[in-house]
């Protein structure tokens, strides 16, 4: 019962946050995206080798161009 009550007075909670603070909660989950991507990134990866690094790269190229075209199917489709 607990758990239930926790979640719904966090939902709350979020929901009057967005309602009243839209911009400072917005940008709040923002930083936390941003903190947690460059948390994940192998950093010591790309000075290993060149070769290691050339696939970063085009993993990290990859990943852009999947996401902008995933972005335009997205919008070719909410219409």
């Amino acid at each position: 019962i607990g758990a239930l009550a926790t979640v719904i007075l966090f939902a709350k909670a979020v929901d009057s946050l967005f309602t009243h603070h839209h911009s400072i909660a917005f940008h709040a989950i923002i930083g936390v995206v941003i903190a947690a991507t460059v948390m994940i990134i192998p950093f010591a990866s790309f000075t290993a080798s060149i070769p290691s690094c050339v696939i970063n790269v085009l993993c990290i190229a990859g990943g852009i161009i999947a996401a902008l075209w995933l972005d335009q199917l997205n919008q070719k489709f909410e219409k």
